[in-house]
């Protein structure tokens, strides 16, 4: 052991010791290099210098094909059955492990290709779950090659079966959770759509919808349940495309800006052919859309922005909900970008900043709404009065005494 821990300090690599059982390791740390031509070969990587990293690392859009080196050392005295598990394989286009022994000789690889359905049959759900047994005082090397189109993305944990298990069970709880509260908002407001035919549910109805398939999808709730893969998982994570066409459509019935608001309505129409037009590209060039749209959502962040303090400068009714859920929804997109593009650190926050943020939003434009809906029934019942009563004398007119009399024959025909 003291030879082994000698050569790993002299090559400055990470080494993971396991000295305990069970093993249950989520926070560990690994080596990984960038291949931004993405065509070393896996012998070449072998000789190449890693960097140290967190078991838990978002590179960029600029690492598109990373290798990961992790290199195991069992201090027990027990022979020990573990699962390198790995929790973004669904979104990647490519992941291979390989695991050589202490002489350098490959043991077992495979390769999971979840774009092209290569191999998805022995992924667990949305997780990769790749065997490794390790002797008493035995060392292995694990070389992970991850190939993203978009964000690299990794997630590692190390586990034995019984928390291997366990980890399938509970990885995607929150993301369940959030998912369920956001579909029984959409589904609500669908049905007073239904009932009362005012737009603005239906139009937050499908913003919550778009949203709510986009994160159950992106965290990888879909994949993990119902083991969905191919080009059908992409329009899946294309509908977040179409959430903020439905939040400006939205937002243009609540305020009526058609008709009160000429110039904050020809901003959130620009919403709607650039983010509409971006969705329809999208079935053509998928890759590129989501590329363009990563930009261009930073324009829909200032459109609705500008719009909600102009409506509140003029004191637009219930314009302070809609700008406080805004503003929520920008301190956690950039809570997100910054953790994508490996700016700070892992956190439950970081990692789920876009889930989180698009639930404070939701939750406050459903305040809104249904403040809306106290509103409307009052100035109903204010239009009642005004039906039912002299304009001058403000004493009952003839209607509402006509339908007094009927309400009174009825009752007394009871």
């Amino acid at each position: 052991m003291f030879l082994f821990l000698s050569f790993s300090i002299l090559h400055a690599e990470a080494l993971t010791v396991i000295d305990k059982c069970p093993v249950q390791m989520d926070d560990f740390t690994i080596n990984y290099m960038v291949d931004h031509k993405g065509t070393l070969k896996l012998e070449e990587i072998k000789e190449a210098d890693f960097s140290e990293g967190s078991n838990r690392l978002s590179l960029g859009i600029n690492a598109h094909t990373t290798w990961y080196k992790i290199v195991l050392y069992n201090a027990t005295k027990e022979r020990l059955t573990l699962y390198l598990q790995d929790e973004y394989v669904f979104h990647s286009s490519r992941t291979a492990f390989y695991l050589f022994n202490r002489a350098e000789e490959l043991e077992s690889s495979i390769v999971f290709e979840p774009r092209n359905k290569v191999n998805v049959d022995k992924l667990d759900g949305a997780i990769a779950s790749f065997l490794i047994e390790l002797a008493p005082d035995e060392t292995k090397t694990v070389y992970v090659q991850s190939q993203f189109l978009a964000y690299q993305l990794v997630h590692f944990k190390l586990n034995d079966t019984e928390h291997a298990v366990k980890n399938l069970i509970e990885s995607f709880f929150w993301i369940v959770v959030l998912a369920s509260i956001l579909m029984t908002l959409a589904l609500y407001y669908l049905m007073l759509f239904v009932v009362s035919k005012y737009r603005d549910y239906l139009y937050y109805s499908l913003y919550l919808i778009a949203s709510t398939i986009f994160i159950s999808y992106s965290y990888g709730m879909v994949t993990h349940y119902f083991h969905l893969f191919g080009k059908v998982t992409l329009y899946l994570n294309a509908t977040i495309i179409l959430a903020p066409v439905f939040l400006a459509l939205f937002v243009k019935s609540v305020f009526n800006t058609a008709k009160k608001h000429k110039i904050e309505n020809a901003f959130l129409n620009s919403l709607i052919v650039i983010f509409g037009g971006l969705y329809l590209y999208s079935f053509y060039d998928y890759y590129r859309a989501i590329e363009w749209t990563s930009f261009i959502y930073i324009y829909q962040l200032i459109v609705m922005l500008a719009v909600a303090l102009s409506l509140y400068v003029k004191k637009e009714k219930l314009i302070a909900f809609f700008l406080y859920a805004h503003l929520s929804n920008i301190v956690f997109s950039i809570i997100a970008l910054l953790y994508y593009h490996n700016m700070i650190p892992w956190t439950f926050l970081t990692s789920h900043a876009i889930a989180i943020g698009t639930m404070i939003e939701a939750l406050l434009l459903g305040a809104l709404v249904s403040y809306r809906i106290k509103i409307l029934e009052e100035e109903n019942l204010r239009k009642d009065a005004i039906l039912r009563t002299d304009m001058m004398t403000t004493l009952y007119n003839r209607s509402y005494f006509e339908e007094e009399l009927q309400r009174q024959i009825i009752q007394h025909r009871k």
